[in-house]
């Protein structure tokens, strides 16, 4: 695959990592209709929307031995302008931008990005998520917090109710598909506690707020709200990672701010594995026979 095409494929995993809407839709090789009726073509697009608007943003990919001057930035304007669909224009270089360029480029509004190469000892660390695979075998304990009072029940203790129908809840089955729709977002707190513990399996505590309202029944029958559900995980991580390629940073460059580490490993397959993560967040990407990344969830869940 061609360079600058392995750049644009990154541009749409970083894409597809950031963004926060399911409505979201990233194409590469876009072909926009200009104002005079020219299709035109865009390495990388994105089309949003936002308080019921659609937003356009288009991606420019530069690989480029040097830097990109001042020259590019106002070619991009111009096409920026031409096509009525952009909205906000973004040049991506791994090279970096020429000083003339960043003041050009803040002077019109178009925003710069860089991908910096990061020596591995400033970056690896063993929390930066170098596991490909998380088995979870469900509660081992569980406990509910009431509403209202300190008072905490033992689940073996007491029934647990739906408020909306009154109806007794099978915890277990509520957890698991609780924990399967959630898994996403509680990972990061499964490595960030097993890291404390320099550990790669263990029991992991864990607090969660059911978005279903609960209640349970005191002696004298009367009803109490469940305010949290908590649940000791048995986690178990294994990896697939055979050895570290390259780590790299996605920086703004006129913010001079870093929006997303990315980290590129060997897996034992021999395919190679992307992982993008910020201060919260993780996403995993496979690279496919194409050359792009597909999205990958790096999590099974054993009920």
């Amino acid at each position: 695959m061609k360079a600058g095409k392995a750049l644009e494929q990154l541009v749409m995993a970083i894409q597809e990592y950031q963004k926060n809407n399911p409505d979201t839709h990233i194409v590469s090789n876009a072909i926009l209709r200009d104002r005079a009726g020219v299709d035109r073509e865009i390495d990388v697009f994105v089309r949003n929307t936002f308080q019921g608007e659609n937003i356009g943003i288009a991606f420019e990919c530069k690989d480029y031995k040097r830097k990109v001057g001042v020259n590019i930035v106002d070619e991009f304007k111009s096409k920026c302008n031409d096509i009525p669909d952009i909205h906000k224009g973004i040049i991506v270089s791994p090279s970096g931008f020429t000083e003339g360029a960043k003041k050009k480029a803040q002077f019109l509004g178009i925003s710069l990005c860089q991908i910096d190469n990061v020596p591995l000892e400033e970056l690896l660390n063993p929390f930066d998520i170098l596991y490909t695979q998380c088995s979870v075998m469900l509660f081992s304990v569980f406990r509910a917090v009431l509403e209202n009072c300190d008072k905490i029940v033992q689940f073996s203790d007491s029934g647990i109710y739906n408020w909306s129908d009154n109806k007794k809840v099978n915890m277990e089955c509520y957890l698991t598909a609780f924990l399967r729709s959630h898994m996403p977002s509680i990972i990061p707190l499964v490595h960030r506690y097993l890291y404390s513990k320099r550990t790669m399996s263990g029991d992991v505590p864990l607090t969660i707020t059911p978005p279903d309202r609960f209640y349970v029944f005191d002696i004298e029958g009367g009803k109490h709200v469940v305010k949290e559900l908590i649940i000791s995980l048995k986690v178990s991580l294994k990896s697939e990672l055979q050895k570290i390629i390259k780590q790299s940073l996605y920086i703004n460059t006129l913010k001079e701010s870093p929006v997303v580490r990315i980290s590129e490993y060997k897996r034992k397959d021999g395919k190679n594995f992307l992982l993008l993560h910020g201060n919260d967040k993780y996403s995993a990407f496979v690279k496919d026979t194409d050359g792009s990344y597909k999205e990958t969830l790096f999590v099974t869940l054993r009920s």
